[in-house]
């Protein structure tokens, strides 16, 4: 327990500090423009105020964060109407109702993981076709063309960067 007796007295002090600091404020010791700038933590003596350090912070932290999506393009090729277009990808799925002859279908997602990516869809005789494509990987970004073909066959036209 001796270690953390500087931290309880600095924390006592800084007790303190505030309680003065909220009585000199209260008790109308400053004009009201000073009582606001001490509220918002603002010092007009700073060279950059505390809001803006903030928001520098704040713009800083959002210019450094980067997504990595995958944007895939799904084009009916196969001479006739398809239903249940289902693509999945590592985590997760989308798809279409239906997509006509010659329609196509885009969605932007994000890999979380590695898998292949796989495409199933139901052709108009009722026949349901599953093709399996390239693996995708985590932090994978670019785009991906999935052409339908007839006869059950896909033709995967892949541009990423690892």
């Amino acid at each position: 327990m001796k270690d953390f007796v500087p931290l309880r007295s600095s924390l006592a002090c800084l007790r303190k500090k505030l309680v003065r600091k909220q009585f000199s404020i209260r008790a109308g010791f400053h004009s009201r423009r000073r009582r606001n700038q001490l509220m918002l933590g603002f010092s007009p003596h700073a060279s950059i105020p505390r809001t803006s350090s903030f928001f520098l912070l704040l713009v800083a932290g959002l210019v450094a964060c980067h997504s990595y999506h995958i944007a895939i393009a799904v084009r009916n090729s196969t001479g006739g109407p398809i239903s249940l277009l289902e693509v999945d990808y590592p985590s997760a799925s989308f798809g279409a109702d239906a997509l006509a002859s010659g329609g196509d279908f885009h969605h932007l997602i994000q890999t979380r993981g590695s898998a292949p990516l796989k495409v199933q869809y139901t052709v108009a005789n009722g026949r349901q076709i599953q093709i399996t494509g390239p693996t995708l990987f985590e932090k994978q970004e670019g785009k991906i063309e999935v052409v339908l073909l007839p006869d059950g066959k896909a033709e995967f036209r892949p541009s990423l960067n690892p």
